[in-house]
């Protein structure tokens, strides 16, 4: 298993698209323009592969910590233990680069409920704002 941390104009992005595209758009119908928002340029990307691209996540800066987006395993790939190993990069990362909050958004809906506890498990704060 390898994991990247990369920037916008990395061609690993490609991937990590992808991976939100499949995930986000076509599995949990989020709109395309809103899924791809705009804030990618100024995000920090993480990517595990083994060996194909199996999840994402990235990172932007919020108030005092760091905000973890965009969180996302493949379905054929979940229950493997990916998308801790993409929190344990984004962990890594912040940690590294000197943050000491980590905020998880609470999305609407149905994941909600999953997102929040995960969030608790792992120490983080969560937040329902954008």
């Amino acid at each position: 298993m390898e994991t990247a941390v990369f920037a916008h104009d990395d061609p690993a992005f490609d991937d990590a698209l992808d991976i939100r595209t499949r995930v986000f758009v076509d599995e949990q119908d989020v709109p395309m323009d809103r899924e791809v928002d705009g804030r990618d340029p100024a995000a920090t990307h993480f990517l595990v592969s083994d060996p194909d691209p199996v999840a994402v996540a990235r990172t932007r800066e919020y108030e005092d910590g760091l905000k973890v987006e965009r969180v996302a395993v493949l379905a054929d790939a979940r229950g493997e233990g990916y998308g801790h190993a993409v929190m344990d990069a984004v962990e890594s990362y912040a940690n590294e680069e000197g943050y000491d909050r980590l905020v998880r958004l609470s999305p609407p809906g149905r994941r909600r409920k999953r997102v929040t506890t995960w969030s608790r498990r792992k120490l983080y704060s969560s937040t329902d704002e954008h």
